[in-house]
Formats: structure tokens, C-alpha cells, sequence
């Protein structure tokens, strides 16, 4: 199967995992947008075959991280596993080591994920353990001038020489005021952006 055949079948995999609960709730405003960014994805595409684009490169190695203990970065890592079918390839890290909430393993078991009942590796494990990436992305909450500016220094600091480094200005699950099922809708919202962001990376690097 080629390569753009397999995302196409994976983006609507994750975009209908994504859509499922929305629609068992009844919220079903995000739906058009949803579905519009899915064609745009798409569409994209198969333009750049019908225009002769290459669309085989090689596969880098790529680390998610964010702030605290990693959820963000396990959504991102997912999504991308997801979409191009290859364990491995991406993974997930965070600054500090915890448990994930069972809030937080509900969003995941929601578009496939796995549950996480402790968060990943940090980003200081893995840089001890000798692990090396093409791609570093980190996310934070731009609005956090007082953790995200020397987060990104500080990731920059041990990866800057050996990987290309990109940012994403991701909201922290951890900084949500509503409670119930507000906290799930608004963290909902969050996975959203994350899994956008996430397509459009996958598009500019494979």
C-alpha cells in the first residue's frame, strides 16, 4: 500500500476515534470543523501527487516533550503512530515523573491510546540513556511565561546539537478551572489541537 494510501485510511481512523465520543454526547458542534480539516488534510495530499511531489522520505526519529508529566506528549506520539502505522518512531517525554489521572487515560482510551497509569521516560532519562532524535518537539502553554521559557531552554540545552528543534504552544491539562464534565470537554479541545498539529507535522515530514 503506498504510502499516502495508508495516512489517508489512518487520518480518518483517528479523526473518527476523535468524533465517536462527540457524537454519543451530542456535542456535535466541532463536527464540520473536524471533518473540514480531515478534506484539507487529504485533499493536500493527493495534490502533491497529482502534481508529481515525492512523497517517500525518510522516516526520522522523532520525541515529543512537554511540561510536567507528559500527557500532552503521549497524545502527540500517539496520534503520530497512528497515522503512520510504526511503533517506535515517536515517542513521548515529560520534565518530571507521575501518575496520569484517570481523566487523562479516558481521553486516551477515547481515540485508541494506550492507558498510561505512569507517565513516560523524561526527557533527562532519555538523554542518560543515550537516546538520539532527528526531531525534538516542544510543547508548552506560551501563557506560562513563568515554566515554559526555561522549559524550552532547557530541552534546548541537551538536544539543540543533535536534533532540529520545533515548538508548539500547547494549554496544560493541568491548568483547566472546570470540573466534571466541562474539565473533559475543555481537555477534549486540547487533544484536538494537539491532533491537528500533529497531522500537519506528519504531512511535512514524510
Amino acid at each position: 500500500m503506498l504510502i499516502t494510501d495508508r495516512l489517508q485510511k489512518n487520518v480518518s481512523q483517528i479523526f473518527l476515534a476523535d468524533l465517536l465520543p462527540k457524537l454519543g454526547r451530542g456535542l456535535v458542534r466541532n463536527l464540520p470543523e473536524d471533518l473540514g480539516l480531515l478534506d484539507k488534510v487529504l485533499l493536500k495530499k493527493r495534490c502533491s501527487i497529482m502534481n508529481g511531489q515525492k512523497t517517500h522520505k525518510k522516516q526520522p526519529k522523532v520525541m515529543f516533550v512537554c511540561t510536567a508529566g507528559g500527557a500532552r506528549s503521549i497524545f502527540a506520539a500517539g496520534f503520530a503512530t497512528q497515522l503512520v502505522n510504526d511503533l517506535g518512531w515517536a515517542v513521548g517525554s515529560g520534565f518530571e515523573t507521575c501518575r496520569l489521572s484517570k481523566q487523562i487515560n479516558l481521553l486516551f482510551e477515547e481515540v485508541g491510546i494506550p492507558a498510561h497509569s505512569q507517565s513516560p521516560k523524561t526527557v533527562f532519562q532519555r538523554y542518560s540513556d543515550k537516546e538520539t532524535f532527528d526531531l525534538v518537539v516542544t510543547m508548552c502553554c506560551e501563557a506560562k511565561v513563568d515554566i515554559c521559557p526555561s522549559f524550552r531552554k532547557a530541552v534546548q540545552a541537551i538536544y539543540q546539537s543533535q536534533a532540529e528543534l520545533i515548538h508548539w504552544d500547547i494549554r496544560d491539562f493541568r491548568g483547566i478551572k472546570e470540573s466534571g464534565d466541562a474539565w473533559m470537554d475543555v481537555a477534549r479541545e486540547i487533544r484536538s489541537d494537539i491532533k491537528s498539529k500533529t497531522v500537519d507535522f506528519i504531512q511535512s515530514i514524510i
